[in-house]
């Protein structure tokens, strides 16, 4: 279907495969004959995934990276997913292995089921080093993972196992191969705002680690006047079905973002299925996102609202804590690992290292391959341009460096020729001589409605040679004196004509009984007075009785005339 409604002129193996959208199209055509600007190009899946309603940062590789993740997570072996992802090696499928939320959850709850936060002492060795060794054969039937035994065999010498002491167990644990449990705290004590505040519950009390008093009145929690919107700038938490105030968070919102502004960043998560008894306390988001604020964001302001929503909203955030690494550029176990040097801005997925972005001419998870088949800049979603033979562009900037095709100019080669310009890199002009003068063919140069007349095909430059003139120079000269070129546009030869022949462009032979340059010599005397040839006055069948000679103009011995036989009717023979 896309190959049927594209353009004839679309249909050849050079073209690009995305071109433009012919939105006034009435017929079989659906697309115009250009590529897809790159702007539409690049947010096109993002454009998809909107009219969906799927959320989340998505752009082109996104499709890709969640087919393979889905065939890695479902067990599929990575030789097989290599052989149709195209990856160059298993390290690189290597790189999708992260937990999947599955497993990340059934981890989660075998932990919390194992040890109670109900006091700041965990138990003893011995009740600690039986719940190790229950929890680890859990823990191997949902992925791979390794404790650091110097710190599990510290701790069984103990007298009592503490919570610091847990979180510093499993802080120094790696699950499933990539999953590192070691961030840091990045909104611990940080600048935070709110859009309305309650007495002095101020933003600044959702990031000051205290959570101690979780209460309303716990002193701990940032709350916020009701109305119809709700803003904080970090994360959010909620209460349970029994709380009066978990209505109020039902359908929030986190964004990811540069600036205050919201719609300046990505929405990483949206609440559209939790209700006053699922909502869960505290709630966890993952969202792999590089920006400099977190905002927490809730509305009520299109009415009606599902059932337990709030008609008001407001905030109550006990405590908001966003993890990563401090230090930009690094991620992995204690953010030890660099990111890859081709990420852009040296920004890294914390868990798995993926590059969340390339830097120009490069893509992949680790943006290690450089672009190619003619494509470059920002993930190499750019289609070069007509560089000269075809060549690759730039990998960066998509410049020619050895210029440009024929038709095209300009540093990238993407410029059509004006239209009175043709060849490489436009550097020859449509003749004047045109039929539609200036004119032509951008890559060829062939003139629009042919050439002008006494002017050669096909671009139009050069007049007609070879003996011929006229429209298309397909008319042939006639006997010019001296073979000289008759004039280019009507014929005539300049200079007369060549003996025997006469008018303007000589290509009559001389009529009557005249021979010769210019017509003017009078044939002899030709057997029943025929005409001579036209352009020697030979007599070609002969002389007339009495005259001899190739024109027969010379009188024969045998005869004499008394008289003047041209005024006598009696001609007599002398013996």
């Amino acid at each position: 279907m896309y190959k049927e409604k594209r353009p004839d002129t679309m249909l050849a193996e050079e073209s690009p495969f995305y071109i433009g959208i012919n939105k006034k199209s009435k017929g079989d055509a659906w697309y115009v004959s250009q590529p897809m600007g790159k702007n539409t190009l690049e947010n096109i899946l993002k454009a998809m995934c909107e009219e969906a309603g799927i959320q989340g940062r998505n752009v082109n590789h996104s499709a890709r990276k969640t087919a393979i993740t889905t065939l890695v997570h479902a067990g599929i072996p990575p030789t097989l997913v290599q052989q149709h992802s195209g990856h160059k090696s298993l390290a690189s499928i290597n790189n999708y292995s992260t937990a999947s939320l599955n497993q990340q959850k059934d981890m989660s709850d075998l932990l919390t089921s194992h040890f109670s936060k109900a006091s700041e002492t965990v138990g003893t060795p011995q009740e600690f080093s039986e719940n190790i060794d229950v929890l680890d054969t859990r823990l191997q039937d949902i992925g791979n993972y390794e404790f650091n035994n110097d710190i599990v065999n510290n701790m069984s010498a103990t007298a009592s196992v503490t919570f610091p002491q847990l979180k510093e167990l499993f802080t120094s644990a790696t699950i499933n191969g990539n999953v590192t449990i070691n961030f840091d705290n990045l909104s611990l004590n940080k600048p935070a705002w709110m859009k309305s505040t309650y007495l002095d519950f101020g933003a600044a009390r959702a990031v000051d680690g205290n959570t101690s008093d979780m209460s309303v009145r716990g002193g701990m929690c940032a709350l916020a006047w009701a109305g119809e919107t709700a803003e904080w700038r970090k994360s959010s938490e909620s209460e349970n079905e029994n709380n009066a105030n978990t209505k109020f968070f039902l359908g929030f919102s986190v964004y990811i973002s540069n600036t205050t502004n919201k719609e300046d960043g990505v929405m990483c998560f949206w609440d559209t299925n939790y209700t006053r008894a699922t909502i869960p306390n505290p709630v966890n988001i993952t969202c792999v996102k590089h920006g400099r604020y977190v905002i927490y964001y809730n509305n009520r302001t299109h009415p009606p609202y599902p059932d337990g929503y709030s008609t008001s909203t407001h905030n109550d955030l006990c405590e908001v804590e966003v993890y990563g690494c401090l230090k930009t550029g690094y991620y992995g176990e204690n953010c030890s690992k660099p990111c890859p040097q081709n990420c852009q801005e040296n920004h890294c997925d914390i868990v798995d290292g993926t590059c969340l972005g390339c830097i120009l001419g490069y893509r992949g998870q680790t943006c290690e391959e450089k672009c190619k088949d003619n494509t470059y800049g920002q993930d190499c979603m750019y289609i070069c341009g007509k560089c000269l033979h075809g060549a690759q562009c730039n990998q960066i900037d998509g410049s020619c460096i050895n210029g440009c095709d024929k038709g095209a100019y300009g540093a990238k080669c993407n410029k059509a020729c004006p239209v009175s310009r043709y060849g490489y890199d436009c550097r020859h002009k449509c003749s004047i001589n045109c039929g539609v003068p200036e004119r032509c063919d951008r890559v060829t140069g062939q003139c629009e409605g042919g050439c002008q007349v006494g002017w050669s095909l096909p671009t139009c430059h050069q007049k007609c040679s070879d003996g011929q003139y006229g429209q298309n120079c397909v008319k042939l000269c006639g006997k010019c004196a001296d073979n000289e070129r008759c004039h280019h546009i009507n014929g005539s030869c300049l200079n007369g004509c060549q003996p025997g022949f006469q008018g303007d462009n000589c290509n009559q032979e001389c009529t009557g009984r005249k021979y010769g340059d210019g017509c003017l010599e009078d044939c002899g005397y030709c057997v029943e007075y025929e005409k001579c040839h036209h352009i020697s006055g030979k007599c070609l069948n002969g002389c007339k009785e009495g005259y001899q000679g190739l024109t027969c103009t010379e009188g024969n011995q045998k005869f004499s005339i008394a008289g003047d036989c041209a005024h006598s009717f009696v001609c007599i023979m002398v013996g």
